[in-house]
């Protein structure tokens, strides 16, 4: 029986340990009382972040929002700029771990959560996990302006269908071959073409 008590009691303890590790810290001076002077420069790399994520720069504000979140991993919208920055350069998959903690830190953060975090899991093949979050986006969007919800609702349908899809595809691969045409390719690259302006080269 003492058995017992001592296991649900060490139960009790990790759960609520797990509890308060999953609470959003808000980038608050109360919350950084003993380290202003670090809690000063990430405030400041976080607002010059948001500068560049306001008009979509990411990559750039993906630097400050590293350096920022290096200060506080805890912050639910922090972690949720980190994710969408990623998912908006070429490191999509490093997105996933900070949408994930944002989502387990606040659900709520921003309404789009949901869809980036299926946007990033059917960018990494994990398309059955992708269509449970792109679904979950569909039923609560939060969008008021009926067209703009139209519009969203038709993108993320054929998102689930190209889930679907990709599943289909990855359960059944294909081998494919490439040939160079001689007749059409060159030894050289032919992505950037050289034209002069009076089209005479």
């Amino acid at each position: 029986m003492r058995l017992h008590l001592n296991i649900l009691v060490i139960c009790t303890l990790l759960c609520s340990a797990g509890v308060v590790r999953a609470q959003n810290v808000e980038f608050d001076k109360k919350n950084f009382k003993d380290d202003k002077k670090m809690f000063k420069e990430a405030r400041k790399e976080l607002k010059e972040g948001d500068e560049y994520f306001e008009y979509s720069r990411f990559t750039t504000a993906l630097g400050h929002y590293i350096k920022a979140q290096k200060f506080n991993p805890e912050n639910a919208t922090l972690n949720y700029k980190v994710g969408k920055c990623y998912l908006r350069t070429v490191s999509k998959v490093k997105s996933i771990p900070y949408l994930e903690k944002a989502y387990k830190l606040e659900p709520g953060v921003n309404p789009e959560i949901r869809y980036l975090l299926g946007e990033a899991y059917h960018l990494n093949y994990e398309f059955d996990k992708g269509i449970v979050e792109y679904k979950a986006y569909r039923l609560n969007m939060g969008i008021d302006d009926a067209k703009e919800s139209n519009r969203m609702m038709k993108i993320v349908n054929k998102k689930i269908e190209e889930c679907n899809m990709g599943k289909k595809l990855v359960a059944n691969p294909i081998r494919v071959f490439i040939d160079n045409i001689k007749a059409v390719n060159s030894p050289y690259p032919e992505y950037s073409p050289l034209i002069s302006a009076d089209e005479s080269v």
